[in-house]
């Protein structure tokens, strides 16, 4: 078998998995325990056809495509065995997802399970989680870090040569951040653990990821007040910005606003997928000079995230709604970093009553997590964000 024909196998058996996880989302969602007979033929073609590509693959010699068989393999047999034999117990287990073992048995690594790390369920890479340009993201943070952040400036003074110049003192404010616990819980059926087959990891590990990113989304990008972690939005008194062919050079001006201040960093636009789509047909210029507000994937030259939370806010009774109007966000998010502290915690639940009359196994992830707004505290701001803008769309004047 050629290199190329291995490759397509894998790709093919990627597909296979993809598929095999869309089948069985499909049930939970429908709420139903079993597969329909279409879905069980379905799943015993998509089966048999992924062991035969991983058995062709086998006999090709390619080391690199087994290696990557092999580990799949491994991290699949190793995980399903640790929640069958906690199903088996008929006992809950909590281990911990960390960096390094503990010598007392109580990380998921010495338990014999999975060797899985924080960063296997939140990527920490840039935008990985739909997060926006410039946002840090810190995994591990031992306690509830202080930010040493100076609030002033020092300047430069011409003097003369033997004339003293006067002390200035940086005033540093430590920002002690404030984290919060954070839980989501994934429910598998049976029939997927005891499935040599299914690609249990990769389902369990998509499903916390998507529930991350919604979570930082709605953090990040709504103007909801939330009681605990939230977004710059929330904090900010919103302006508005009129809808027309001069809202590109608006913008500049906005964030010219901001870097008056002093905060000159690279900024973020962010915009919903139906303000996106106008803006794509806006132009500014005449002529030949002519061009999209959003061009080239930058908006007037700045990175923007296209996202609905946007224009999410929180109701009366506390619930997560719609905005009737539209908003654009600018912000420099180098200055709302994320922080993931201590450890990560999983849960098996396989005994309760409630779990045990589905045929499931629940497996629950809880941390704490910080996020903390730093611009609000220069220049005698007084907590107000300085460094982020919230404009209500609004249409130009008759």
């Amino acid at each position: 078998m050629t290199k190329k024909e291995v490759m397509k196998k894998a790709a093919r058996n990627r597909e296979i998995q993809a598929r095999m996880r869309e089948i069985y989302t499909k049930m939970e969602k429908e709420r139903r325990e079993e597969y329909t007979e279409e879905e069980k033929r379905e799943m015993a073609e998509l089966t048999s056809e992924l062991e035969d590509n991983r058995r062709e693959i086998l006999l090709s010699k390619d080391e690199a495509a087994i290696a990557e068989i092999r580990e799949q393999v491994d991290r699949n047999k190793q995980y399903r065995e640790y929640l069958q034999g906690v199903r088996q117990k008929r006992e809950d287990a909590t281990t911990t997802l960390a960096p390094k073992s503990t010598p007392d048995g109580s990380s998921i690594t010495e338990s014999g399970a999975i060797n899985l790390y924080i960063e296997d369920i939140i990527d920490t890479k840039e935008n990985g989680l739909g997060r926006p340009v410039g946002q840090s993201f810190v995994t591990g943070v031992e306690g509830d870090e202080l930010y040493p952040y100076s609030i002033n400036d020092v300047e430069m003074e011409e003097v003369g040569e033997i004339k003293a110049i006067n002390d200035q003192a940086l005033d540093f404010d430590n920002i002690k951040v404030q984290s919060r616990r954070v839980a989501l819980s994934v429910a598998v059926s049976n029939k997927a653990i005891d499935n040599a087959a299914f690609d249990l990891v990769a389902f369990v590990l998509y499903k916390i990821q998507k529930a991350w990113r919604i979570y930082f989304a709605k953090k990040n990008y709504s103007h909801a007040n939330w009681q605990g972690n939230k977004g710059a939005f929330s904090m900010v008194t919103p302006g508005t910005i009129t809808m027309d062919n001069t809202i590109g050079a608006q913008i500049d001006e906005k964030f010219a606003e901001i870097a008056e201040i002093g905060f000159d960093d690279e900024g973020c636009v962010v915009i919903s997928p139906k303000m996106e789509a106008k803006l794509k047909h806006t132009f500014e210029g005449d002529g030949v000079a002519a061009h999209p507000i959003i061009d080239n994937g930058l908006l007037c030259g700045h990175p923007y995230v296209s996202t609905k939370h946007i224009n999410y806010t929180l109701n009366g009774e506390q619930e997560y709604v719609k905005d009737t109007d539209e908003y654009i966000g600018i912000g420099l998010f180098q200055y709302l970093p994320i922080q993931q502290h201590g450890l990560v915690r999983q849960t098996v639940d396989a005994t309760s009553a409630a779990v045990a009359k589905q045929n499931k196994t629940v497996i629950v992830f809880s941390t704490e997590i910080s996020i903390t707004e730093l611009s609000g505290k220069v220049n005698g701001a007084n907590g107000t964000p300085q460094a982020f803008m919230l404009l209500k769309v609004v249409n130009p004047s008759a």
